[in-house]
């Protein structure tokens, strides 16, 4: 038999077999945070910034995480903006030489709630 612990993950009943190892799997899974990671597509619309509201999994955090962003594009930079909460996060990007342009970026993102 198995029971799913409170990180979600699926660990073995003390009465398995590898009854040791379950009470480690418990206690390893317990030290784990919530983690979401993604892409995000950033819309520019004859400009040289844009933004994104990003909404994380339903459920996934019960408290705000940190958050990280990165461009997928070598002429942008993106940036976090707007304090992350437990359920999204606001990410921009900006063209670096401030070039007007009409172009999607994708962003990826990690969230990481720690235990």
């Amino acid at each position: 038999m198995s029971t799913v612990n409170a990180g979600g993950l699926t660990v073995p009943d003390d009465s398995d077999p590898v009854a040791q190892g379950a009470a480690a799997m418990r206690t390893m899974g317990s030290k784990l945070g919530a983690v979401a990671g993604g892409m995000a597509n950033v819309s520019v619309s004859n400009a040289a910034t844009g933004s994104l509201a990003v909404t994380f999994p339903a459920g996934r955090f019960t408290a705000a995480p940190a958050v990280s962003a990165t461009a997928q594009s070598s002429n942008y930079f993106a940036v976090v903006w707007a304090t992350p909460t437990a359920t999204g996060f606001s990410v921009g990007v900006r063209q670096y030489t401030n070039t007007v342009a009409t172009i999607t970026v994708p962003v990826a993102w990690t969230a990481v709630q720690a235990p």
